[in-house]
């Protein structure tokens, strides 16, 4: 679908490239974006920028694509978007790992560490939980399941140092954002192939190898009986929407135009 013009419909799916993007970088970029408190819906640490930011008008030399969405909007990647994307590419260390190898680990994690009773305060929002790929993960499970995968796989890469990236969060913190950008109900549950679909940007591997894993992850019939012949994995129409959408909120809780909208605004995009 993607090769045979799919690209002109997503064409932001070509940023799963993460070596296309961070290509675009130089040694003289560094992060720019200020420490504050934590907001809802960023993916890493706490940004705010100056008030006088949102009417500054953008250099054309610090846009490096703009991509077109629905309802006449746009997803706009500046050059300190990019710079920001490989902080957390280097806090976290996955470029070492492909999507497979962390969902392998990941799902495996969580199944043997059941999610708690929902909060009180969430009860009355709670949704019919997943099952499968899409089985539902806390907050707190989620976090302590990636942190043990990367700092396993920083051991494995002979204790190789992973740098701060963005001075002042921590892993956890940014894994907690992480999260709670996909945590659109504020439950504190969210679907686990939802959330790996999003980590997969983050991890190493060609393009076409991520599109093609994450559209497995998306598709929740049962599987065939071991030793069968596989099936062609195929998506319906809200699956497809799910497998869309988790590159989406990554891709929008890294970029600075999100910075100053809401939850509501960012999913009208």
């Amino acid at each position: 679908w993607y090769t045979q013009g799919g690209y002109n419909v997503a064409p932001w799916l070509e940023l799963l490239d993460l070596k296309k993007l961070l290509a675009l970088l130089g040694e003289a970029d560094k992060p720019s974006r200020p420490q504050s408190a934590y907001r809802h819906g960023q993916m890493s640490s706490p940004r705010r920028r100056p008030h006088s930011a949102p009417f500054a008008p953008i250099p054309p030399e610090d846009i490096l694509f703009t991509f077109p969405l629905a309802n006449e909007r746009s997803l706009i990647v500046l050059r300190e978007d990019a710079t920001y994307v490989r902080s957390v590419v280097e806090k976290l260390g996955l470029l070492t790992m492909t999507s497979d190898d962390v969902w392998k680990l990941l799902y495996k994690n969580v199944k043997s560490r059941p999610a708690p009773p929902p909060q009180p305060w969430t009860r009355s929002r709670q949704r019919k939980p997943g099952t499968g790929k899409s089985v539902d993960v806390d907050q707190s499970t989620f976090v302590r399941c990636t942190e043990e995968i990367i700092h396993t796989n920083s051991k494995g890469n002979n204790g190789r140092k992973r740098q701060s990236g963005t001075k002042g969060t921590s892993i956890s913190e940014t894994l907690v954002n992480f999260f709670q950008s996909f945590d659109l109900e504020q439950i504190d549950r969210v679907a686990l192939n939802q959330l790996m679909g999003g980590l997969s940007l983050l991890c190493g591997g060609k393009k076409s190898t991520k599109l093609a894993f994450s559209f497995g992850l998306f598709d929740c019939r049962k599987e065939p009986p071991k030793g069968s012949k596989s099936m062609a994995h195929s998506l319906d129409g809200e699956e497809l929407f799910l497998f869309l959408r988790s590159f989406l909120i990554v891709m929008f809780s890294c970029c600075r135009q999100s910075l100053d909208m809401t939850a509501e605004a960012v999913g009208r995009y």
